[in-house]
């Protein structure tokens, strides 16, 4: 066991053994700080071993998991660091109210994942009482989405959180929770925080319009270095992205992501979007505009990317737009981008022909390029743009995906769409 260290967990929960049960108390003194428990493997009587454990992760997705049963969950009080996945269970309110009392308060790092649970206003509440005593949090996730604390709760949540907390990394999923906009305003109250350099806040599918990033401005004074914000489903079209452009003032960031799915953001709103070009210490990219009615007459604004010169990663979802050959084009133009290592593009149903599928092969001519993936479902490149993108093959890639279907190509299955690593 000493030699198999976590891998003995792994050939224990393929067998089905409860493996905890067959190691002695003084085994597991010398290897608690290391191991990694799961739901199959770590009962509540097992977890009287783990009483001077620093990091436990549990993970209980899924096992509809009733408030009572959450009661018998004690965890030592000794944890520093927790992960715990309870996604899709039935804990309620009840349940969050149990499970607040089981979570140590000394915590330093907590991941938790109560997301599709039925939480409503008064658990976000419980949730908030426990985090306001956990004064040394530096890293602190909570997944709820799927639940309806709606603006009330997520105000009470953060209200809750104590002031002068050390915090570094801040991950708060919301999605599906009817949040408004003055929700994103509770929210983004996380600037209190000047220690905080991550943060990643995720807004899917609430009630969000246009004022919701009106509050984006509080994060300016911050020194982030990494960003990322999720608004799929909502309703914060042109005038919404427009007041994204306060992020061109937090120039320390070197990682952002934005996830604008289906917001109706059209050519002018992806015009302002790449304004924030002046990021220029960006070295990960990742834009989700998929469903956004975007044409050829918005992508010349891609030209703006090149001033990006430390960009090392790209990813970008145009799916489901129609952005053609002049979309193509600029994205290719890209190449000039010599620092550019992956490069990953959806690109199904955008209506690009064959010409545009030349273009798009030259983004082979990046000096640096190690991972290249191009999706370009539901086309118009038929045989001609095809025999431009297969020359790829040959490239020293560390991975390369390419798909081609629906494109009217005469070639086999396996030329049509490759995955290589």
């Amino acid at each position: 066991i000493k030699a198999l260290g976590p891998l003995a967990f792994r050939i224990a929960e393929y067998l089905g053994t409860p493996m905890l049960g067959l190691v002695s108390s003084e085994m597991w003194a010398a290897l608690r700080r290391k191991w990694v428990c799961t739901h199959s493997l770590v009962s509540s009587n097992d977890l009287s071993l783990l009483a001077d454990s620093l990091m436990l992760h549990l993970v209980y997705p899924g096992k509809k998991l009733t408030p009572l049963q959450v009661r018998t969950l004690s965890l030592p009080s000794s944890l520093t660091s927790l992960k715990l996945n309870l996604n899709e269970n039935l804990l309620e309110d009840e349940g969050m109210a149990a499970l607040t009392q089981t979570i140590p308060t000394g915590l330093t790092c907590l991941d938790l994942d109560v997301g599709w649970n039925g939480v409503g206003q008064e658990g976000a509440q419980r949730l908030g009482n426990m985090l306001h005593q956990c004064t040394q949090l530096q890293s602190l996730s909570l997944d709820l989405t799927g639940n309806s604390i709606g603006f009330n709760g997520v105000s009470v949540l953060m209200a809750s959180l104590p002031s002068g907390l050390p915090l570094h990394t801040l991950a708060l999923h919301l999605g599906y929770n009817c949040i408004t906009n003055q929700g994103v305003t509770a929210v983004l109250s996380a600037a209190k925080y000047p220690t905080l350099t991550c943060l990643d806040l995720g807004l899917s599918h609430n009630s969000l319009g246009p004022p919701s990033t009106l509050a984006l401005t509080a994060l300016a004074p911050l020194r982030l270095t990494g960003l990322s914000m999720d608004w799929e489903g909502n309703h914060i079209g042109e005038e919404g992205v427009r007041q994204l452009m306060c992020l061109k003032h937090i120039t320390s960031l070197s990682r952002l992501r934005l996830g604008l799915r289906g917001n109706l953001i059209g050519d002018e709103g992806f015009r302002h979007l790449i304004g924030c070009r002046r990021l220029l210490c960006l070295q990960t990219l990742a834009l989700d505009v998929a469903h956004n009615r975007l044409t050829a007459n918005g992508m010349p604004a891609l030209a703006g990317l090149r001033k990006l010169h430390r960009l090392r990663s790209l990813t970008a979802d145009f799916g489901h737009n129609a952005i053609g050959t002049v979309g193509a084009f600029h994205l290719a133009d890209l190449r000039s981008l010599s620092s550019l290592h992956t490069v990953v593009l959806n690109l199904d149903e955008n209506g690009i022909p064959s010409v545009g599928a030349e273009y798009l092969s030259q983004l082979a001519t990046l000096p640096q390029l190690q991972v290249l993936e191009l999706s370009l479902w539901q086309n118009t490149i038929e045989d001609e743009g095809a025999s431009h993108l297969l020359p790829l093959r040959e490239l020293p890639l560390r991975r390369l995906r390419l798909n081609l279907w629906q494109n009217n190509i005469e070639q086999a299955e396996e030329v049509v769409r490759m995955d290589r690593t």
